[in-house]
């Protein structure tokens, strides 16, 4: 699967997105902010670190699907493991 998307350029514009999509799925029951899965669906919940918080909220990924960096083109693959390392 290769999802096209848009992802910001700057480091500070990609921090204030995550930021707000974390907060996003912190107040939902739908997901568990878990800093080791960065969007992947266990227990009837999704599992999403900081970049998978962006992939839910900002990208809409689907929440039942298991979504990795290597699921965008590889422009975005790059900037999404380069901003949450």
């Amino acid at each position: 699967m290769i999802i096209e998307t848009e992802i910001p350029d700057t480091l500070s514009e990609w921090g204030l997105i995550a930021m707000k999509d974390e907060a996003k799925c912190h107040k939902s029951n739908r997901y568990v902010v878990d800093m080791f899965e960065w969007h992947r669906p266990y227990d009837s919940k999704c599992h999403v670190c900081w970049g998978g918080a962006v992939m839910a909220q900002t990208f809409k990924c689907d929440i039942t699907q298991r979504i990795r960096p290597r699921d965008f083109t590889p422009d975005i693959e790059k900037k999404i493991q380069a901003r949450t390392i």
